[in-house]
Parts: structure tokens; C-alpha cells; sequence
């Protein structure tokens, strides 16, 4: 069985995603830190990690303890309105968490 690691997964698109995964068969780990995401929206089939993408130690502690196949990305902020006032945090939080993200072992 592969096993597939959803960042974000907690969140509507991610959720869903995880629903039907565990509907074609796979092992889903979701990693979340519940900023926007919903804990309560994550099947209860799926593992679930809060924490953040740019925590590397956590991220290689999954990576290895649940031998992630490939890898789902949502984890990001995602209203526009803020964004336009907070263009900063949104780079910070979409674009490089995401770089860390996705170079951790």
C-alpha cells in the first residue's frame, strides 16, 4: 500500500483529497498546524500530525517513521483579501515554508 503525506490536508481541498485517497486504497498521513484548516475535517482513516511544513525535524521524523511515497501539497494561507494587506506574511507562509517544506530529507 502506498502511503501518501497531504500537507494541509486539513483544510476544504486538502480534506477532500484525503477522502479520496482512502477511497482508492492509499495510507494517508496529514500534516496541518489548524491555522485555517479544520481538525474535525480529516477522516477519521487518515493519520493526523499537527505541525507545520517548516518544521524539517518533524517533517523528516514522518517522512521516515510512515515511508511517505509522494507527497500532496495544499499547506498554504489562501485569502486574497489578506493577502493584498499582508503581502509579506503571504510569501513568507506560501512561498518559503514551502521551499523548506519541500528540501527536508
Amino acid at each position: 500500500m502506498k502511503t501518501i503525506l497531504v500537507s494541509g490536508g486539513a483544510g476544504y481541498i486538502g480534506s477532500h483529497t484525503v477522502q479520496a485517497l482512502i477511497e482508492r486504497g492509499f495510507l494517508v498521513v496529514v500534516v496541518d498546524n489548524l491555522v485555517t484548516g479544520h481538525r474535525e475535517a480529516v477522516s477519521s482513516q487518515a493519520i493526523f500530525i499537527e505541525g507545520d511544513i517548516n518544521d524539517t525535524e518533524l517533517i523528516g521524523r514522518i517522512i521516515k517513521l510512515h515511508q511517505i511515497d509522494a507527497v500532496i501539497h495544499f499547506a498554504a494561507l489562501s485569502l486574497v483579501g489578506e493577502s493584498m494587506i499582508k503581502p509579506d506574511l503571504y510569501f513568507y507562509e506560501n512561498t518559503a515554508k514551502t521551499n523548506v517544506f519541500i528540501s527536508t530529507d
